[in-house]
């Protein structure tokens, strides 16, 4: 794989996350249904990936609604978590 070929790939990742964030703000409290999300317009079959890349930022369900059946629901962005300062003695 090129420089080339992995810029590219980080791009499509970008892109599919920013799709699969609007469909989650779109939907608002009734969340986003996973065969919703893999839908190749939104985020195709690693939607769930980008989700998870999500979560790092952003307070995302997860709702089992039926056998292989999911449904996200996206609740806020977190708080920035404050970093612990470690003093040796």
């Amino acid at each position: 794989m090129t420089g080339a070929d992995v810029r590219q790939e980080i791009g499509r990742r970008a892109t599919s996350r920013d799709r699969v964030l609007a469909a989650l703000l779109e939907a608002g409290p009734r969340g986003v249904l996973n065969t919703e999300l893999c839908r190749p317009e939104i985020g195709g079959l690693r939607a769930v990936g980008r989700v998870d890349e999500l979560r790092d930022a952003w307070d995302i369900e997860t709702v089992r609604v039926h056998r292989g059946l999911y449904r996200y629901v996206l609740h806020g962005r977190k708080e920035p978590r404050q970093q612990a300062l470690w003093v040796a003695a």
